[in-house]
């Protein structure tokens, strides 16, 4: 059997209840009792009257323990309604303070993640130079930069230079072979002089007459210069780079004018400012030394039978690539020097070939005389320098 069927049990069996109830239905059924007996003594009455006030005082008893815990369960529901408008409070700011404190750790993941990040940098950066080194690294580099861009425009200037130079010389180059082919081309009245003419005057001889005028006529001056200069090394190498130039003008004599002159410009056009300072120095010392050599072949052409080395041109030259040769400091100056004498020279011997051959074929036919003949091609005489 359980409690509430025993409970049950007891209020069916109890009709005036239990607890407070039955303690009033008792003192009300005694109380009515006590008032309606007749026969009752005094003593009895006062016992009577003594359970009834002792049932009152414990009903009063219980009335005011009702009330008092009355009371107290009023101000502990007071209280507790404070405190759980505490409790709502605390958790309304613990609630609060999480979300401030989520806010703060995603802060603080954020900073740990910079932390980490700039550490990484800052390692990165520590591997890299200095920030002084590299920009004066910088200023270096662009001074160079600049100094290189100088020495291209300078390089660009001398190349234009030599361009328009080589264009004269080969003009005078066309034009020796022009007057060549003509002299080769006329007859005259004394065959055998013509004939002596023709084969001196002819390219292959021509040009196995120079190489070895050049070989024979310029070996000590040249060795002497190489030994100076440091450039002697290179004389096997040009002599047969002038044999391989006169191998190339021989070529040209079964070609028409056209590609001979396109081919010729090609190669001595085939200067180039992109190699290395070294590389071009050395060619432009090679090409002035083939310059040279051309100059002097000159010299033994038109006099054949004096000795090149009393030649004042030829001595004069050789001073010069001496000279630029071995002084760094006057190599445009004494180079200007060579070549505008080179060119004075060549003209020079192409107006006088043109000279004597005008004076050749005019000679005993008529009364012009030499200076007349001179003005007639527009050609100034040379004079004595002494």
């Amino acid at each position: 059997m359980s409690d509430e069927d025993i409970i049950k049990k007891r209020l069916l069996i109890d009709g005036d209840g239990t607890g407070d109830d039955r303690r009033l239905n008792m003192l009300l059924k005694q109380f009515l009792k006590w008032m309606y007996s007749k026969n009752d003594s005094a003593e009895n009455n006062q016992i009577i009257y003594d359970r009834l006030m002792a049932q009152l005082a414990q009903c009063q008893f219980a009335s005011a323990k009702t009330e008092r815990t009355g009371l107290m369960i009023n101000e502990e529901l007071e209280n507790y309604q404070k405190l759980s408008q505490t409790i709502e409070k605390n958790i309304y700011s613990a609630k609060h303070e999480i979300e401030e404190s989520k806010k703060e750790l995603i802060i603080a993941k954020q900073i740990r993640k910079n932390k980490m990040e700039y550490d990484q940098l800052a390692k990165i950066i520590k591997q890299q130079p200095d920030r002084k080194e590299t920009q004066k690294q910088i200023e270096i580099l662009q001074k160079e930069l600049t100094e290189l861009t100088e020495k291209k425009l300078k390089l660009e200037r001398k190349f234009e230079k030599r361009q328009k130079d080589f264009s004269v010389l080969m003009y005078a180059i066309r034009e020796l072979e022009t007057q060549l082919a003509d002299d080769s081309s006329s007859e005259d009245e004394d065959r055998k002089s013509d004939d002596a003419e023709v084969v001196i005057g002819s390219p292959i001889n021509v040009g196995k007459a120079a190489v070895n005028a050049v070989i024979e006529g310029l070996s000590d001056d040249e060795m002497e210069a190489g030994s100076q200069s440091g450039k002697g090394r290179h004389r096997r190498f040009l002599e047969r780079e002038i044999k391989q130039d006169l191998d190339i003008k021989d070529d040209y004599d079964n070609k028409s004018t056209k590609e001979s002159l396109s081919v010729d410009e090609d190669a001595i056009l085939e200067l180039s400012i992109d190699k290395d300072e070294q590389d071009v120095k050395m060619e432009i010392d090679m090409a002035a030394t083939k310059a040279l050599r051309t100059l002097l072949q000159e010299l033994r052409f038109a006099n054949p039978c004096a000795c090149i080395k009393d030649s004042l041109a030829a001595q004069y030259i050789l001073a010069q690539y001496k000279k630029f040769c071995t002084t760094d400091q006057q190599l445009c100056k004494a180079r200007d020097e060579a070549l505008f004498l080179g060119q004075t020279y060549l003209t020079y011997l192409s107006s006088l070939r043109k000279y004597n051959e005008l004076h050749k074929e005019y000679r005993g036919k008529g009364e012009r005389s030499v200076k007349e003949t001179a003005d007639m091609v527009g050609f100034k005489l040379p004079t004595d320098p002494e």
